[in-house]
């Protein structure tokens, strides 16, 4: 299969916009903007199949009803931006595959290191969806940490487990619903409360 391929694995690693890297016992990756490597659904189907997380921005175009690709396909985590405030940022797509099966996470005026090619300091602040998926992609690996026996599904499902929920008040924003990342809750989740005692 094609995640076998350690050509695959070299490319994802050098690809442009990666902020987590594909390591093997992380099993996150997001990928921003991908270039160089095709990331189609096979290839993602592959790297699920190796209980690799594949969380993608869901792109800035300010769409409302869509999202760029691959944030549409069906086996990835869509990752919409939100602000300081809990809204979905002017910037961020949202459709209703990021209701159904993706979060919304901080995007806008996240400061970061950054490729030292761009700024000299390595060190900057940016927003876009890319600054959000980083967020999901990190959360992921805690999750797996938590629970180092967890599938996909259920990493996909502790990401989606915050009670705190984001409507897109947008002009002609429908979706509801949105899941707010929420790191605490979704590692809590494979952990159960039983007679009072976590």
């Amino acid at each position: 299969s094609e995640a076998h391929d350690p050509n695959l694995w070299k490319s994802a690693r050098n690809l442009e916009g990666v902020s987590v890297s594909p390591v093997a016992d992380l099993n996150a990756l997001s990928i921003l903007a991908p270039r160089g490597i095709v990331m189609t659904k096979a290839a993602i189907d592959a790297l699920n199949a190796l209980e690799v997380v594949v969380v993608v921005a869901s792109g800035n175009s300010g769409w409302t009803t869509g999202m760029s690709w691959p944030a549409c396909l069906s086996n990835v985590v869509p990752v919409g931006a939100t602000n300081d405030f809990d809204a979905v940022t002017s910037f961020s797509n949202i459709s209703a595959t990021t209701v159904t099966g993706g979060v919304v996470a901080p995007g806008q005026s996240i400061c970061s290191a950054v490729n030292r090619q761009t700024l000299s300091s390595g060190y900057g602040c940016a927003s876009g969806t890319s600054m959000s998926s980083p967020h999901v992609a990190g959360a992921a690996v805690l999750m797996r940490q938590a629970k180092p026996s967890a599938t996909v599904a259920e990493i996909v499902a502790a990401l989606r487990t915050s009670p705190l929920s984001v409507s897109d008040t947008r002009t002609g924003g429908t979706a509801t619903g949105l899941k707010r990342l929420d790191v605490k809750g979704g590692v809590a989740s494979f952990f159960p409360t039983t007679s009072g005692v976590v």
